[in-house]
């Protein structure tokens, strides 16, 4: 069975610390027609979690407008809101990562070139890291 995905979008929100995850908010969007024939953009937001390693270099290294290549697995939850309610929460566990561009083009914060990072839970953190 597999559980795959992968997103191209912007981050909508700088990286965000709790614990052992780093959450961010990636957009990607597409075009569509309307019913007059118009084309509009139609956006998407998902809710990217990382973690270990992957995780420190999202914080370091990714900020709000950081143009990303994510590849991960959907995770769904259950939990009961403050009302009581059930719902359902969607979000994508990222195992790799790679910047594409950084939110501003005048800087120059490319990650290891344009060589994915991957999270390997059996990481050796004695070695040095690939950049």
């Amino acid at each position: 069975m597999i559980n795959k995905v992968i997103l191209v979008g912007r981050v909508g929100n700088d990286p965000k610390q709790s614990g052992a995850a780093v959450k961010v908010s990636l957009a990607t969007s597409e075009k569509t027609k309307d019913a007059n024939g118009m084309f509009v953009d139609r956006a998407e937001w998902h809710t990217v979690t990382f973690f270990g390693k992957l995780g420190d270099v999202v914080m370091q290294y990714v900020s709000k407008g950081t143009l990303l290549y994510v590849e991960g697995k959907i995770r769904m939850s259950k939990y009961q809101d403050k009302n009581n309610q059930e719902r359902l929460s969607i979000e994508i566990v990222g195992n790799v990562m790679q910047i594409l561009s950084p939110k501003n083009n005048n800087e120059n914060r490319m990650v290891n070139g344009s060589k994915k990072i991957e999270y390997n839970p059996d990481f050796d953190e004695t070695e040095d890291l690939p950049f």
